[in-house]
C-alpha cells in the first residue's frame, strides 16, 4: 500500500498529522539509500518532535519559522537546519499535489542563509611538496589519485581493481563508499555525469602497481584473515577503509609537508588547479 493510501485511511477526518505526512512523503518517493537514511534521521531527530503533533491542515508559516529559530538556538549548523526545511517544503509540496493541503507554508518561510565554504586548493608548488611528503606512505597511491583525477574522497575509497585498466592507463568511475546504518557501503553513483573514465599520468599508474604488488603480498601474508572486497584502498585486512582515519593521515601528511590545513575533499580541486597550471 502506497504512502498516501495509509494515511488516507488512518485519517479519513483529514485531522493528518506532520509525522505522518513527513513520514508518507518518504515511503512513496524512490530515492537512494544514503538520501533516504538521511531524510528518516531528519524526520525522527527534528520534524517530529518540533511539528509532528500538529494537524498537517492547520500548520501556519509562523510554527514553521518558530521550529527554524529554535533549531538555530540548540546549536544547529545553518545547512542542517536548511535540510530540515527542505524536507518540510518536499513533504508539503507532495501533500498539495494529493490535495490535502491548498498551499505550502513551509515555502513561505525563508531558512537561514548557510554561509560559503571557502575552497582552498593547494597551488602546484604545494602539491609538490605533498607528493614528496607522501613517498614511503603505505596509501601514498590513495591521496596521488584523487590529485592527479579529481576524484571526491568517497569515488576514490570506492574504487576497485576491475575498474583500473593498466593498459589504458585509465579509471572508471562507477561507485563511492558510503556510510549507512552504521556501515561502510559501496553505493552507485547517482548521475550518469558522476560515472566517468579518467586518464591518469604514468607516474599514478605506476604508484597503483606498486600499491597492487603490496596489496597482494599482504592477502598472501593473511590468508584466510584476508578479506577479498576487490577494492584498491583498504585496511591492512583487505576491507574497506574508514573515511574519518583516513582523513587523520591527511592531517598528519600535510603538518609534516608544513602545507596549508585542507580537507581530503579539497585534493580534488587541487588537481583543477594543477590542470589550470
Amino acid at each position: 500500500m502506497s504512502g498516501v493510501a495509509r494515511l488516507l485511511i488512518s485519517s479519513p477526518d483529514g485531522n493528518m498529522r506532520i509525522a505522518s505526512a513527513v513520514t508518507a512523503r518518504l515511503d512513496s518517493t524512490a530515492i537512494r539509500s544514503k538520501t533516504y537514511h538521511g531524510y528518516a534521521q531528519i524526520i525522527r531527530l527534528y520534524l517530529k518532535p518540533e511539528l509532528g503533533r500538529i494537524v498537517l491542515s492547520k500548520l501556519e508559516p509562523q510554527d514553521v519559522q518558530a521550529m527554524l529559530n529554535h533549531l538555530v538556538e540548540r546549536g544547529l549548523s545553518a545547512l542542517t537546519v536548511s535540510h530540515v526545511h527542505a524536507h518540510l517544503r518536499g513533504a508539503l509540496n507532495q501533500a498539495v499535489k494529493w490535495g490535502m493541503v491548498p498551499r505550502n507554508v513551509a515555502a513561505l518561510v525563508d531558512p537561514p542563509r548557510v554561509p560559503h565554504t571557502e575552497v582552498t586548493p593547494l597551488d602546484p608548488q604545494q602539491a609538490r611538496r605533498l607528493l614528496e611528503a607522501l613517498e614511503g606512505e603505505r596509501l601514498q597511491a590513495l591521496f596521488a589519485v584523487p590529485l592527479a583525477a579529481g576524484l571526491r574522497p568517497s569515488e576514490a575509497l570506492g574504487l576497485r581493481w576491475q575498474d583500473v585498466d593498466f593498459d589504458a592507463g585509465t579509471i572508471s568511475v562507477f561507485q563511492g563508499v558510503q556510510r549507512l546504518e552504521g556501515k561502510l557501503r559501496l553505493q552507485e553513483l547517482k548521475t550518469r555525469r558522476s560515472r566517468r573514465t579518467i586518464s591518469l599520468p604514468s607516474s599514478v599508474l605506476d604508484l597503483l602497481q606498486a600499491h597492487q604488488l603490496r596489496q597482494q603480498e599482504a592477502r598472501t601474508l593473511l590468508g584466510p584473515e584476508w578479506k577479498e572486497t576487490g577494492l584498491v584502498f583498504t585496511t591492512w585486512f583487505g576491507t574497506a577503509l574508514e573515511p574519518r582515519h583516513v582523513v587523520r593521515s591527511v592531517k598528519r601528511i600535510l603538518q609534516k609537508a608544513s602545507l596549508p590545513d585542507i580537507r581530503f575533499y579539497d585534493l580534488r580541486h587541487t588537481c583543477a588547479s594543477l590542470l589550470l597550471a
